[in-house]
């Protein structure tokens, strides 16, 4: 924080002025204040809804998450190109009633996973709701809204997941059955400090000095400004991104499919302060199931930052079961938390020289030379359930 001038500075051979340090003393509030006030951290998180077919079954229609801590929704978007007619396109939150089943969680490599409450955020109906839609109108080539409701996020994880399901209902009217659209959902999340205290003048117009009041005084500021500058009280970020469309031979030769996801530089080094705290990803599976629960032959996806394209440098791995022994029957949607990357881990782990920044020297979070990739392997390419659709939680923090 870069330290603002104060009205009144100590000279020799000049008398103590209590007025002076009165004003000195509220600069400093002043200052105290400003940094608590900035305790909010704004991020939108996009699900692409292009491709998405609108008369699939209600499965392959929702969007899990689950925030790494208590988070406020301020507003989001919906817009679709190419609707006709009298075509319409809804977002809704979706209760634990209405979705029937609870939510699938695994949080530890290559294991079943438990069932999660799906639970409806704050601020909102204690039932399914609509949150935003768009009808088509004529003259519009894209046709979007938006609701500003603020709405929490109120449960620590693991206690419950969200869960946000695109339809349509238009009676009589032909299903859009391949979208071309998106919902980006503008979230923010609290430091939890607060801004407000109180600070008396020092003198109330005395001219002779009070020991006490001045300590009071002190003691004020000290225990605000441990508060501004407080590490463990954090924000968070995030990046999503959607993948669709997996192929079912192997791409360039490879033994397993892979993806790529690029994001400023983790490295302490990059110039930036926030570090990848955990990602999360969601599998939908084309089918009721991902591959028939085969005891032996049990699918895992394998996921991982890699510092180059080959994947040599591969931290932060995990291994996500999808099918095999112990698995429930016929899970088609499953929800995977993957833990802080240890070289990333906000309380400090610095990483190998191995994995330095390619130019040596601090750079730019916006230099693409130093960018980690997200790689993601199949083990059954080709299996006859192929993974339909994958979205990932990229989950960033401002830790220390």
């Amino acid at each position: 924080m870069k330290v603002g001038r104060f009205p009144w500075t100590f000279r020799a051979d000049r008398t103590l002025d209590p007025k002076h340090l009165n004003e000195n003393f509220r600069k400093s509030a002043d200052y105290i204040r400003d940094t608590l006030e900035l305790q909010y951290s704004y991020s939108i998180m996009r699900m692409d809804l292009t491709g998405l077919d609108l008369s699939d079954p209600s499965e392959h229609r929702r969007f899990l998450f689950m925030p790494p801590a208590k988070a406020e929704i301020v507003g989001a978007e919906l817009a679709c190109r190419g609707l006709t007619g009298e075509q319409n396109v809804y977002a809704r939150w979706m209760s634990q009633a209405d979705a029937v089943d609870p939510a699938q969680v695994s949080a530890l490599d290559n294991a079943p996973p438990s069932p999660v409450n799906i639970i409806l955020p704050s601020g909102g109906p204690d039932e399914s709701w609509r949150y935003v839609e768009i009808k088509h109108q004529s003259d519009r080539p894209v046709d979007k809204n938006i609701n500003q409701r603020h709405l929490g996020l109120d449960l620590d994880p693991p206690l419950g997941i969200y869960l946000i399901e695109i339809g349509t209902d238009s009676e009589g009217v032909s299903i859009p059955t391949s979208l071309d659209g998106e919902l980006n959902i503008w979230f923010r999340f609290r430091r939890d400090v607060d801004a407000k205290f109180g600070l008396p003048d020092m003198f109330n117009g005395a001219m002779s000095a009070d020991a006490d009041v001045f300590n009071d005084v002190k003691a004020e500021l000290e225990a605000k400004r441990a508060e501004a500058t407080d590490a463990t009280k954090r924000v968070y970020r995030c990046e999503s991104y959607v993948a669709k469309d997996f192929s079912t031979a192997a791409p360039d030769g490879l033994a397993f499919q892979r993806l790529f996801a690029r994001w400023p530089s983790i490295n302490t080094d990059s110039g930036s302060d926030w570090v990848l705290h955990s990602y999360h990803i969601a599998f939908v599976s084309s089918g009721s199931n991902f591959n028939g629960n085969d005891p032996i032959n049990a699918r895992v996806f394998d996921t991982g930052l890699t510092k180059d394209v080959g994947g040599t440098l591969k931290i932060g791995a995990a291994e996500t079961r999808l099918d095999g022994l112990g698995y429930p029957v016929g899970v088609s949607t499953l929800y995977r938390i993957v833990g802080p990357p240890q070289p990333s881990d906000p309380v400090g782990s610095p990483l190998p020289a191995s994995m330095a920044d390619t130019d040596g020297a601090s750079t730019s979070p916006m230099e693409s030379s130093d960018d980690w990739y997200f790689n993601a392997g199949d083990n059954l390419l080709g299996a006859a359930v192929p993974i339909k659709m994958a979205y990932v939680y990229l989950w960033f923090t401002n830790g220390s």
